[in-house]
């Protein structure tokens, strides 16, 4: 979750809660202040671990709530700097985490990565960024769509064989994606 979370309610009414509302219980974070990014201020940035990552348009500053509360991340700069930005709350079976700043391009790619979603079958495929992945499962069988939104061709690496769908022959290592081409593999 990002800056606003639990602001408002189903109905886009804002709420009278204190920030993150409904929310808190889930995230493990009391939010006792929170600011919109000002023009001067530039890129207001938090350090997660060695990774920059912008903390864009409002910054809400985070304190964990409970004992399950963890600070990941801690403002870099502006007035903010050394106030988490980042807390990782365990709950039940799981974690929620909430952020501080809305999400910039750059920033979401690095949750991606660091939460292990940025390339969940990076054992199987490696594809170039022009490229999205699909994967439906139908009969305990999945079936891998790849599709080249470039208007060229390029190059993925198949990593464990793979049965090309239409063709029926087992790939293994680097196949040719023609200009917006669409391969479907069954694994």
């Amino acid at each position: 979750m990002g800056c606003r979370t639990g602001y408002k309610d189903l109905c886009g009414r804002c709420v009278m809660d204190k920030l993150p509302g409904k929310a808190s219980g889930l995230t493990g974070t009391d939010i006792p202040e929170y600011s919109f990014v000002a023009p001067d201020d530039g890129r207001v940035l938090a350090d997660w671990d060695g990774n920059q990552i912008e903390a864009a348009v409002f910054n809400d500053l985070l304190e964990p709530a409970g004992e399950q509360a963890e600070v990941l991340a801690r403002y870099a700069s502006s007035y903010y700097a050394g106030t988490p930005a980042l807390i990782r709350n365990r709950y039940g079976k799981g974690e929620a985490y909430y952020f501080g700043g809305a999400f910039a391009v750059d920033t979401a790619k690095v949750f991606l990565d660091k939460l292990g979603a940025g390339t969940p079958y990076g054992e199987v495929l490696e594809l170039p960024e022009c490229c999205e992945l699909a994967v439906r499962e139908k009969d305990g069988r999945k079936y891998l769509f790849v599709l080249n939104y470039a208007s060229e061709s390029v190059k993925a690496v198949v990593k464990k064989e793979l049965r090309e769908f239409f063709g029926g022959e087992v790939i293994k290592g680097e196949v040719e994606l023609g200009a917006y081409e669409v391969k479907i593999f069954a694994e």
